[in-house]
């Protein structure tokens, strides 16, 4: 693996190494002395545990309930657009979808979603402004805040919410700036649905970066590294490498079964990434009916949220009918 180390911005941390590309990214994730810094290791029993809300006898109600509250809000918002409005798509449809499907998954009544999406929040924005691992004594406090709410299996919970409220809702943005962009066909959503999930979260998925802390250096064939030092893996340079996705930009339902890393890979993937396929699914199948009608044209303006580090978002989506 080819490792770039970025010195420190002062005189008690040491340095950071930066591993960017699809290849080198690759090996970093799933290297095993690489580990995850503060946190609890996923293994596949915690996974398939974290899988069951989304998984067994309760998949078709949760998918049908997801179905549904997308249509309802991007049914609306068209509407909205088409009176000559300009539609705020974070605000009107992404924000509310990340809390309905919070709702709907973790089997939430909406108050206490409304309640603890503060805490979320403060958690979800220390750690997409992180240059390093470790959490604010703000972002602590939030996570006890919500761990304490959650109770039992609190800490997979507490992912799954701040996941759910904030995460997916980014997503969607970055999701919607793309279809703007490059639309997709209601016969190639009939016909490919996984892959145009999989591509979208390959092109639009919100993690830029993640950390991982160097457990054993015996292994890892990088002069000069120590045990404890922080790695820095560039999932966006990974997931728009040109030399293993041309035309990165694009989607491209013919590409070979290379995988994204959006969300990361095993042994420490991501434990909520069925819970977001299952949710970006029913958006994509919803806006195809909505804002991807091929009859109806659209204008749009994008803002991007430019001062976050390891995470990336649209601040606006902008779409008024033309």
């Amino acid at each position: 693996m080819a490792w770039v180390y970025a010195e420190p911005d002062n005189e008690v941390d040491r340095g950071v190494w930066r591993v960017s590309g699809y290849a080198d990214g690759f090996a970093a994730l799933t290297h095993r002395d690489l580990l995850i810094p503060g946190s609890v290791q996923t293994s596949e029993t915690a996974g398939a545990r974290r899988e069951q809300v989304v998984a067994g006898d309760e998949r078709g109600r949760v998918r049908e309930q997801l179905d549904g509250s997308a249509r309802l809000l991007l049914e609306s918002a068209c509407a909205d657009s088409r009176a000559e409005c300009t539609v705020e798509l974070m605000a009107l449809v992404c924000k509310p979808f990340g809390a309905q499907a919070a709702a709907i998954m973790l089997d939430m009544p909406a108050a206490d979603v409304q309640r603890l999406e503060d805490d979320a929040r403060v958690v979800w924005r220390d750690a997409a402004m992180a240059r390093r691992p470790g959490a604010s004594a703000e972002a602590l406090r939030a996570t006890a805040a919500l761990a304490n709410a959650f109770g039992a299996d609190a800490v997979h919970k507490v992912q799954a919410f701040v996941a759910l409220t904030y995460s997916l809702p980014a997503l969607l943005g970055n999701v919607f700036a793309q279809l703007l962009e490059y639309p997709v066909s209601s016969r190639q959503w009939r016909d490919h649905p996984r892959q145009i999930v999989e591509e979208l979260l390959r092109v639009a998925g919100p993690a830029k970066v993640v950390y991982r802390v160097v457990d054993d250096v015996a292994r890892l064939d990088q002069t000069g590294i120590e045990r404890g030092d922080v790695v820095a893996i560039d999932l966006e340079s990974a997931n728009h490498d040109s030399h293993v996705f041309p035309e990165p930009l694009q989607l491209n339902l013919a590409r070979e079964t290379t995988p994204h890393v959006a969300f990361g890979w095993t042994p420490h993937a991501c434990l909520g990434a069925g819970a977001i396929r299952l949710a970006l699914g029913s958006v994509v199948g919803a806006w195809m009916t909505t804002f991807g009608r091929e009859m109806v044209r659209w204008t749009w303006r994008t803002e991007a949220d430019d001062t976050l580090v390891t995470m990336r978002r649209m601040q606006r989506v902008d779409v008024t009918c033309v």
